[in-house]
């Protein structure tokens, strides 16, 4: 490096140093040398500024680097006299880079002759500010430049302006002031010419300008005014102005000029050069900086300096360039790039930088956040549910990443939230759909959200709806017109559509036809239409729609009004009737819609207001006329006419005159017995007009004079003659009655009743009755002309060669009850009926008799519950007790009832009325000398059902030994069986049973 020179004393010359010698290749060349005497001129870094004067001399201001070569190169010099050295930059030669190092040394020159000058004039007068410079194109930029010399090698050349140039400007400097006429110049100075800062740091500047001038501007490197701002201000006062620079940074470098004007226009401006430094500055360093899994990350860390610092970046105390992970790298722009970054990249960084020529170092740690998208778990994904049935759902979905992700429901684009109808749970991991409608089938979107992104799955709920009719209305129409039934049902699946007419119940589905091809059937699932073409009357009413699918079905019904003009509903046009007798002549219609009925005669209207005989009633749908007739002229034509809006339409009607009717023909008798006869007919030819009301059968004897009349139920042609006498010959003729009255007889008919003779064989039936007992029921039969005095009934086993038993009922019996029967035994029956003449041929029967019932389970327990049985028990027990306890008192005085005795009567009376009671006892037990005990029983007529076979007996009605002599003769029933003797059993009031041994059995 050139030996620093000195600061000048103000010595008329400037003494120029002598450069340094540098090894080859060296990236800065020698400076020349200035004054020893003057200080060294640091570069200013700032761009090359062409400055406006009215001698403008260019200056770079920053200085160029360059290689010397071997040879000492000659530096500029600094202001001290009017010599200032300028020295040439370094030398071209082998050493290269001649011609960087030549522009530094020009510019350094420059600046030396500047500040000489300035110097010089110090002491003259007050400092005017810089030396005017030269016009453009006087002097260029390129004069400082090195030149490239024959060879190649580079040498360096100062091309400053020349001595004779700089005195020529220095004197019009001093003369400038003295206009013509010697009138004083404006002079524009400024406090300081040369400042360094570094970035933040604040600075201001004072222009004074003399002469009387008119403004004063401040103008920025750019060439721009200065207009006052937030961070940049400019002051005025008299004759003077103050630009203020806060927080200055790198682009507030260069050369600042200050430019007063005169009344005449005229301008003299003064500069100062601004030079800026930087420190280490981290910029955009954020922490922590995050980034999505698998993409290429860039970490970013601005650091600016001057000069431009070294960036390394280190990773757990170790430079990430020696991890030895070629993912890893440094950029151009200092920024840390780590390719398809993922989660186990996340750490601390350190961004650390260096200025080598300061020592200045510094640095920023940095959290690199790596960030995993979601993944999301769905473990179902469809759901059926039914509609209307308060079900609900619950669909899960777990999402996984880092962050941990956000969970949220989506449904048709909408959010869901927590509400009636939905409930979240769990982070909202878990979706639950309330009380499910038909309008909550459908996709839900589960999204998961972090900072690296989303992700979603969607689960589908089927709602299954139960079909609904949705869309059914009544239709009208015409007759022969056309009709269409519509039917629209809803559901999930969508149901099948049927028809039905409920005036016939026929039923019509897809594509079906009615036999006629009238009908016809069209839709789809869901739709459906019920075309009817040429409609008939028959066709209106209801139609029943109903929808159906695998869920349920629903049934609307609909109904079709046909409209038509009005129809006659009754075919009898004919009316009979005679004078005195009122008939009512109906006029019934059917129309729709209903019509206005109105009766005429000869164009008359009825009723008459003369005419009192002839009235009307309306009841519905009819118009009745009343007709009284007095005359023959109310006899004839009447006309009945109804109306609506679809039509007019007649029908006459005749009132005839009646006459009774004519002769019933074909009389014949169909059966005869001893008392009855049947007799029937053939109905007359003409019943007058009148309909026949009955018909009047007359019969009497051959002798007898008087007819007995007989009457037809209603207009049957038969007729049933009874109370007749046997062998007896009769007369009978029949006539038809109608309204007007009797008509002629019929021919006389003869016939003779049957002689008296034996009854018919009697018909029977039978069934089981109580116990061992049969009821044979008997019908009515023909008795032959005379009453059955009684029925002879002979029955017997099958099963053995029995002999006959024979039972006599009385003939006004209906039944005859068969006794003492054996259980499971098979019988044969014949009953006869007898008369006064005879007995008829005997009836056969056979029945068999049921097996022997269980008498305790029919009897005593049957309907009863464990309960009551276990009650039953617990009374039995108690009963043996009391039982046991008195028995105790009576024959070994002892017990709870002997004790209760002796404690209130004491033992003295207990012992006198115990004897008495044996004697009494004693003598109840023995009867005309006797030794068994006997027992005092009452008179009952019901039957004891609980022996041992089943059969009734009738209980004693007298005083009876419990035992029977040895000697007591057998009872025989039915001649078969008889009583054991020594197994009597009679019924008691507990309704124990005894036996003659002493036992006992409940």
């Amino acid at each position: 490096m050139g030996e620093k020179g000195e600061e000048g004393m103000g010595g008329r010359e400037g003494g120029g140093g002598r450069g340094s010698r540098v090894p080859p290749g060296s990236v800065r060349g020698g400076g020349g040398g200035g004054n020893t005497r003057c200080r060294r001129v640091p570069p200013v870094r700032v761009p090359p500024v062409r400055v406006q004067a009215p001698l403008p001399i260019p200056v770079r201001v920053r200085a160029a680097r360059g290689g010397g070569e071997r040879r000492e190169g000659r530096g500029g010099g600094c202001g001290g006299g009017i010599r200032g050295g300028g020295g040439g930059g370094g030398g071209g030669g082998p050493g290269g880079g001649g011609a960087a190092a030549a522009a530094e040394g020009s510019a350094a020159a420059a600046a030396g002759w500047e500040e000489g000058v300035q110097a010089v004039l110090s002491r003259v007068r007050p400092p005017v500010g810089p030396l005017p410079r030269p016009p453009a194109g006087r002097s260029s930029p390129a004069s400082a430049r090195g030149a490239t010399v024959p060879g190649g090698s580079p040498r360096g050349r100062a091309r400053g302006p020349t001595m004779t140039r700089l005195l020529r400007l220095l004197l019009l400097h001093l003369l400038g002031p003295l206009a013509p006429g010697g009138q004083a110049l404006l002079q524009v100075t400024i406090s300081l010419s040369k400042v360094e800062l570094s970035v933040g740091e604040s600075k201001f500047f004072t222009c004074t300008a003399i002469g009387d001038p008119d403004s004063v501007e401040w103008f920025n490197p750019q060439g721009e005014k200065i207009t006052s701002t937030q961070r940049v201000v400019v002051q005025k006062e008299s004759g003077r102005s103050r630009l203020t620079i806060y927080n200055a940074n790198v682009e507030d470098a260069g050369i600042y000029r200050c430019q007063a004007t005169d009344a005449k226009g005229q301008t003299q401006e003064a500069t100062v050069v601004l030079e800026i430094y930087q420190k280490l500055t981290f910029q955009e360093v954020a922490s922590p900086q995050e980034f999505k899994q698998g993409e290429d990350a860039e970490v970013v860390c601005r650091v600016s300096s001057s000069p431009a610092p070294a960036v390394s970046w280190l990773y757990q105390n170790q430079e990430v360039t020696a991890l030895g992970d070629n993912r890893f790298a440094v950029l151009a722009n200092s920024n840390l790039q780590i390719l398809n970054v993922n989660k186990s990249d996340e750490g601390t960084y350190r961004c650390e930088g260096r200025v080598e020529a300061r020592g200045e170092i510094d640095f920023r740690d940095i959290a690199v956040i790596v960030n995993v998208p979601p993944a999301i778990t769905m473990p179902q994904k469809s759901f059926n549910a039914t509609a209307d049935r308060e079900e609900a759902m619950t669909v899960s979905c777990r999402a996984s990443g880092a962050p941990k992700p956000e969970i949220q429901w989506y449904r048709n684009g909408k959010l869901i939230e927590e509400n009636e109808k939905y409930a979240l749970k769990g982070s909202n991991t878990e979706l639950t759909v309330r009380n499910i409608i038909n309008s909550d089938g459908g996709l839900y979107v589960c999204r998961a959200t972090n900072k690296a992104g989303e992700e979603e799955r969607q689960a589908f709920l089927q709602v299954f709806v139960q079909p609904h009719i949705i869309r059914l209305r009544n239709e009208t129409t015409f007759e022969n017109g056309q009709a269409t039934l519509a039917c629209e049902a809803e559901g999930e699946p969508l149901p099948e559509i049927t028809w039905k007419r409920v005036v016939d119940g026929r039923t019509f589905s897809e594509g079906d036809k009615s036999p006629d091809g009238r009908i016809e059937v069209r839709g789809q699932p869901g739709k459906s239409s019920l075309h009817i073409k040429d409609v008939k009357l028959a066709d209106s009413g209801r139609y029943d729609c109903e929808a159906a699918s695998r869920i349920g079905g629903h049934q609307k019904s609909v109904f079709l009004d046909i409209e038509y003009a009005p129809k006659f509903v009754s075919n009898q046009t004919i009316y009979y009737s005679w004078e005195g007798n009122l008939i009512n002549i109906s006029c019934e219609v059917k129309s729709n819609p209903p019509a206005s009925i109105h009766w005429k005669r000869e164009k008359l209207a009825l009723p008459a207001k003369n005419i009192t005989h002839l009235k009307t009633y309306s009841t519905g749908t009819k118009l009745i006329l009343e007709v009284a007739p007095t005359s023959d002229s109310d006899f004839g034509r009447y006309n009945c006419t109804a109306t609506n809006r679809i039509g007019t339409r007649f029908q006459e009607y005749i009132l005839a005159l009646a006459d009774v009717p004519s002769s019933p023909s074909g009389l014949r008798i169909t059966e005869l017995s001893q008392t009855t006869a049947k007799v029937s007919f053939t109905k007359p030819d003409s019943h007058g007009g009148v309909p026949i009301h009955h018909y009047q059968v007359d019969v009497k004897e051959v002798a007898a004079e008087t007819w007995k009349v007989e009457r037809s139920q209603g207009v049957q042609t038969v007729v049933r003659l009874s109370e007749l006498k046997p062998n007896t010959t009769y007369e009978i003729k029949v006539s038809a009655v109608n309204g007007k009255g009797q008509g002629g007889s019929s021919k006389i008919e003869l016939f003779q009743t049957l002689p008296v003779r034996e009854p018919s064989p009697p018909s029977i039936h039978g069934q089981p009755s109580s116990g061992k007992t049969f009821k044979l029921s008997i019908t009515k039969q023909d008795d032959g002309g005379a009453p059955i005095l009684e029925y002879i009934v002979k029955y017997r086993s099958k099963d053995k060669e029995d002999q006959w038993l024979e039972k006599k009922v009385q003939g006004t019996r209906d039944h005859i009850i068969l006794e003492h029967l054996q259980w499971t035994m098979g019988y044969e029956v014949q009953i006869s009926a007898a008369n006064r003449l005879g007995f008829s041929e005997p009836t056969l029967y056979e029945f068999s008799m049921p097996p022997k019932p269980s008498i305790i389970k029919d009897t005593l327990f049957n309907g009863l519950g464990l309960g009551a049985v276990i009650g039953l028990g617990v009374a039995a027990l108690l009963l043996v007790l009391v039982v046991t306890d008195v028995s105790c008192f009576f024959v070994r005085q002892c017990g709870l009832l002997m004790c209760i005795t002796k404690t209130i009567c004491g033992k003295k009376s207990g012992s006198s009325g115990k004897s008495k009671e044996l004697e009494e006892g004693k003598a109840a037990y023995l009867k005309d000398g006797s030794k068994e005990p006997i027992v005092e029983m009452r008179t009952e007529d019901e039957r004891i059902t609980n022996h041992e076979d089943g059969s009734p007996v009738n209980e004693p009605n007298e005083t009876t030994p419990l035992t029977e002599p040895e000697k007591l003769p057998l009872k025989e029933e039915n001649g078969k069986e008889a009583l054991n003797p020594e197994t009597i059993e009679i019924k008691v009031s507990n309704d124990i049973i005894q036996s003659k041994e002493g036992d006992s059995k409940a």
